[in-house]
């Protein structure tokens, strides 16, 4: 009895093809939104200063308070925007809020302790800002990095404002010729120039953080999962 042949095997699935990796637009449209939080920090940091030399209006903490904590709030918003995906969304907005009850701390410490030398308030509110600053850069990293090597650049951060603590001291000089040499918009231009000093280096090692990154993940992924 002769038997019939045996059916072909299936054909293999063939392999997914693999595209080079791409920010696509949402790349651009992070670092936008970015760019108009960080617009309205620099608003934040110097308008309210600048009218209180001035004498056109009285420094309200609360109110600062306030919008820096909605600052807070849009940036954590920003980072669960343009997350790869949900978890790391998710993971990502929960760090960024995590600055705020760091905040609310920082502030109840100053009104209710007393200090005896300005440089301890200095010294403070610089370390805090420096947590704050790493807290902000883990959540965009999360966000957005492929890989994990990025953290090494976060150790430029703490470097950087150790260096800019030792020069502090021509810092205070430069501003006070700024501020106080008659000039219109002197102290505006001081407390853009201190806006500037402290946000320089947190830009920096966040571009330090992207270099690593590129650098260190691969360059291809699958196309089943284009955004990582």
């Amino acid at each position: 009895m002769a038997f019939p042949p045996p059916p072909p095997a299936p054909a293999s699935y063939p392999a997914l093809p693999r595209t080079a990796h791409r920010p696509g637009s949402s790349a651009a449209v992070a670092l936008s939104l970015l760019a108009l939080l960080l617009i309205a920090d620099l608003v934040l940091f110097v308008l309210p200063s600048w009218l209180l030399v001035e004498g056109r209006a009285a420094r309200s903490g609360s109110l600062t308070l306030s919008l820096g904590v909605l600052l807070s709030v849009l940036y954590a918003g920003l980072v669960a925007l343009i997350g790869r995906t949900t978890v790391r969304r998710l993971v990502a907005a929960l760090v960024a809020l995590s600055v705020i009850p760091i905040h609310l701390a920082l502030t109840v410490v100053v009104r209710v302790t007393a200090f005896h030398h300005v440089q301890d308030i200095v010294a403070v509110t610089t370390s805090v800002g420096v947590v704050s600053s790493l807290l902000c850069l883990v959540a965009w990293g999360i966000a957005r990095r492929d890989g994990a090597l990025w953290t090494i650049g976060l150790v430029a951060l703490p470097i950087a404002t150790v260096v800019q603590w030792l020069a502090r001291d021509d810092l205070s000089d430069l501003l006070h010729e700024l501020g106080g040499g008659g000039r219109a918009r002197g102290p505006l231009v001081a407390w853009t120039i201190l806006w500037l000093w402290n946000t320089a280096q947190v830009l920096a090692t966040g571009a330090l953080c992207f270099a690593i990154d590129r650098l260190t993940s691969p360059n291809t992924t699958t196309a089943r999962h284009p955004r990582g």
